[in-house]
């Protein structure tokens, strides 16, 4: 609907005569998007293309056909033209020549060792350098090289960081001290027991558990079962306080935990 307050303007396309807003009057120039696609293709041919660089036929450097092309330093035609030819005039035909694949020298293999397996007695033959002991891996495990691996490290670790000891260690070693001979025997490992006391004319094992921390309310872990069930003497009595400590020494056991392998506890029974 026209207002009062549009302006007229003259389409030069189609020389039609119609109302425009005077705030777009600069910026309209066609009636329609139909005019305006007509007047832009017949006002934007050749050089009044903003994007024209003067296009024109042009003769291939090196194999003399004509094409046009807009960039004025272009000399071929295509890229396959370039490429034959080049910047610096014709590339020079490549001559392959034959080379002959590199002598291959024969691997020396030095003298072999001969020796027996010190687990099964199987002859063996290796190279000097290996050093070898067993004939397989089975009689590696059989011969207990990986407990004496394991052994070694441990033993490494208890000798960098010291023996692994519960916070009331010190306190229940030195109660059992004030009443009876006694060894401590932390720094061993491996399971063995915290220490041996000697209580009521026999030396008797014990072992330190702190009962405020969770790793004492345990009890054993399992390398101290492990070592227990291989021990063929008898209990091993667990301290957790000062008061426990000093009846131990004084060779009341009521009341104290004790553990002991199966076949101690049989050997007990039957006496």
């Amino acid at each position: 609907m026209r207002s009062s307050a549009d302006m007229e303007k003259k389409c030069p396309t189609c020389q039609r005569v119609f109302a425009v807003l005077p705030s777009r009057m600069e910026r309209t120039t066609y009636c329609s998007k139909a005019c305006m696609a007509l007047g832009m293709r017949l006002t934007q041919l050749g050089s009044l293309n903003g994007n024209y660089r003067n296009a024109a036929k042009r003769v291939c450097h090196h194999c003399g056909v004509e094409y046009s092309s807009y960039q004025k330093t272009r000399k071929y035609c295509s890229h396959v033209c370039y490429a034959s030819f080049g910047r610096k005039g014709p590339t020079k035909q490549r001559v392959l020549k034959l080379v002959k694949p590199p002598r291959q020298r024969k691997r020396l293999i030095g003298k072999s060792v001969s020796s027996s397996c010190i687990q099964c007695g199987k002859e063996m033959r290796y190279s000097p350098s290996e050093n070898r002991k067993f004939c397989s891996y089975q009689c590696h495990v059989d011969n207990g090289g990986p407990s004496r691996a394991g052994l070694a490290s441990k033993e490494k670790v208890m000798k960098k960081w010291g023996p692994k000891r519960d916070e009331n260690h010190g306190e229940i070693m030195e109660e059992l001290r004030k009443f009876c001979a006694v060894h401590d025997l932390s720094a061993v490992g491996m399971g063995v027991p915290d220490g041996i006391a000697w209580v009521c004319e026999a030396w008797r094992l014990f072992d330190i558990k702190n009962p405020k921390s969770a790793y004492g309310k345990k009890g054993l872990n399992k390398t101290q079962r492990k070592w227990i069930d291989r021990w063929p003497g008898g209990p091993v009595f667990l301290i957790y306080t000062v008061d426990e400590a000093k009846r131990f020494a004084h060779g009341d056991f009521a009341g104290l935990k004790r553990v002991e392998s199966a076949e101690s506890a049989a050997a007990r029974r039957s006496a």
